[in-house]
């Protein structure tokens, strides 16, 4: 907006006076795109004001994640201009805490980013270029399952291991196999100098880590890990008593969170100016270890590991109590050095099949209601952003009715029910009676409009787009409603939403799957995949067609009108 206005006010010859200091001009960059685990993302320019701060709360994930308190301790850390900080990522904000820690300390600042990876044998490589732990849990419904979560599993590595690109394989320390070497050519006579590689070896690795000196990494995350825990202190202290001063500190422990969070990654990332592969993967080594430790110990206690990923384990033990997994967090946490909390113990937990294979499931994919009353959803279509609202809400009106079982017993004695709403659902979709405005689809484009060679949806939104005389970038979103989801009458496959008339109707057989799959997701352990459901609910093969204005009033069911024509998220699942 402020480029356009600055253009409008010089085109006019009228004063605009955005800066306090009027001797200055604007600082402005340009807008850009670029891929990004897997996806085109696009980043608007910014636009700098001199004596002021502008900051677009649209393009500042700090800003949306945290506020203003949180933008504040943010610049506090990284000694950045506010308005920067607020459109800076979280790693050029890593990267600022560590330079100027840095150069406080008269540490030498490398010249170049890119440090070049360390030759590796074919066999060191296959056990060093891994990532974090995963199992794949068993398919359904299970009960009585409880979840313990590592606290800050990675930033506790990064500073208690005492991980740094620096203190990786040191020059002061001899690497294992020299240490084990000298161990068994001198006995117990080791000189303890030698004896560093090992006390200090990475698990799986040749790696080791210094015992000498603290790293650049761990010196500076260490500030950061004690500050969030005396905000989360404090934001607990605060909770019912003084709302505005529990917003602040909540606002501040969170954007110290997502700093914490990326730490991580950006020790790993090729333009890190303090970053390097083998401590990633050092990184990477001792957080599979302490999942693997954790498991060995909750086998040793009885319990069952259902699922892991990364930093939090899934375990089961029949008639466990609340009591007995926190007693066995304390015997995990004191063997493995890191604190791990229990998150809950859920009523039930669904781990849906996997949408390539359904005699699979995933690992970033479930859903259960905790015994203490709350929600947990993760990968499926109420939780996507890809979902169109309609058929979040009739997968959230499901899930709100499951919230009443106690396990999984009662949760297939709900099939029935279930199968009503969905059945309700559908008929508003096959009558023409839906919202519109609910079924709208957003997706990233990959490409500019002119860069498609194929006919797909998200190339024929952006052409008409463009038509309409505005110029979208890769990675930006658009709107659309799919009208032929078939193509046999181009170009109306879709529409964007701002040409979109309520006469152009919508692909019926389209949205109908849509729902179909959704619904799949909860009920296909009880036996109801997309073919089953189609023959419960008496639905005819996919046959395509659009229902236009005069059509609609023709086609309204009696199913119909037993349910309200729009339908909003169910209340519960709103406050959570």
């Amino acid at each position: 907006m402020l480029p356009a206005l600055t253009d409008a006010a010089q085109h006019h010859r009228v004063p605009l006076l955005l800066n306090r200091d009027q001797s200055s001009g604007y600082t402005v960059t340009k807008e850009s795109s670029f891929f990004q685990y897997g996806k085109v993302v696009h980043k608007d320019g910014a636009f700098e004001l001199a004596g002021r701060w502008h900051i677009d709360r649209e393009n500042s994930f700090t800003m949306a994640e945290a506020d203003l308190d949180g933008l504040f301790e943010m610049v506090r850390l990284t000694q950045m201009c506010g308005q920067r900080q607020a459109r800076a990522s979280i790693g050029t904000s890593m990267s600022s805490l560590q330079l100027s820690w840095a150069y406080k300390h008269n540490i030498l600042i490398p010249s170049k980013k890119r440090e070049p990876e360390e030759f590796k044998s074919a066999a060191t490589l296959l056990l060093a270029d891994r990532g974090g732990l995963i199992f794949n849990p068993p398919l359904g419904y299970h009960e009585d399952v409880a979840e313990l979560d590592f606290v800050s599993m990675y930033p506790t590595i990064m500073v208690e291991k005492n991980v740094s690109p620096e203190t990786v394989n040191c020059r002061c320390c001899p690497r294992p196999h020299v240490a084990d070497a000298l161990v068994k050519q001198a006995g117990e006579a080791v000189p303890e100098e030698f004896g560093a590689g090992r006390n200090n070896r990475v698990p799986e690795l040749d790696y080791t880590i210094c015992n000498k000196r603290e790293g650049i990494i761990p010196a500076t995350l260490r500030a950061v890990v004690k500050k969030r825990a005396h905000y989360k202190k404090l934001k607990k202290y605060y909770k019912g008593k003084d709302e505005a001063l529990f917003r602040k500190y909540d606002h501040r422990q969170n954007a110290l969170k997502w700093m914490l969070v990326s730490c991580f990654g950006y020790l790993g990332y090729k333009n890190a100016r303090f970053g390097r592969i083998e401590a990633h993967e050092s990184v990477n080594a001792f957080s599979r270890d302490a999942i693997l430790t954790a498991k060995e110990i909750a086998e040793s206690h009885g319990f069952r590991m259902l699922h892991a990923i990364i930093d939090c384990v899934w375990l089961t033990k029949p008639g466990a109590t609340g009591q007995d997994y926190e007693q066995l967090s304390r015997a995990i946490a004191e063997k493995v050095g890191i604190d791990i909390s229990l998150e809950g113990i859920y009523n039930w937990i669904l781990f849906p099949a996997s949408k390539q294979d359904p005699e699979i499931t995933t690992a970033n994919r479930y859903v259960g209601w905790y015994q203490h009353g709350d929600i947990k959803i993760r990968g499926i279509e109420a939780r996507r952003r890809d979902t169109p609202k309609f058929v979040k809400n009739m997968q959230a009106a499901m899930l709100d009715r499951m919230g009443g079982a106690r396990n999984v017993r009662e949760v297939k004695a709900l099939v029935p029910e279930l199968l009503e709403i969905v059945r309700g659902y559908i008929a508003i979709l096959r009558s023409g009676r839906a919202n519109p405005m609910e079924l709208v689809l957003r997706r990233h484009i990959t490409k500019e409009a002119d860069e498609y060679t194929n006919n797909s949806i998200s190339a024929v939104v952006s052409k008409m787009v463009k038509e309409m005389g505005v110029h979208l970038a890769a990675g930006e979103m658009i709107e659309f409603i799919i009208l032929d989801q078939s193509g046999k009458k181009k170009p109306e496959k879709a529409k964007p939403l701002a040409l979109y008339a309520f006469e152009d109707g919508y692909d019926i057989e389209q949205y109908t799957e849509f729902a179909l799959k959704a619904a799949e997701t909860l009920l296909f352990p009880f036996g109801y995949d997309l073919t089953a459901l189609k023959e419960y609910l008496d639905l005819p093969m996919p046959v395509r067609k659009r229902i236009r204005g005069a059509q609609q009033q023709r086609l309204d069911s009696a199913a119909a009108q037993q349910v309200p024509l729009f339908h909003e998220l169910p209340q519960a699942l709103v406050d959570r």
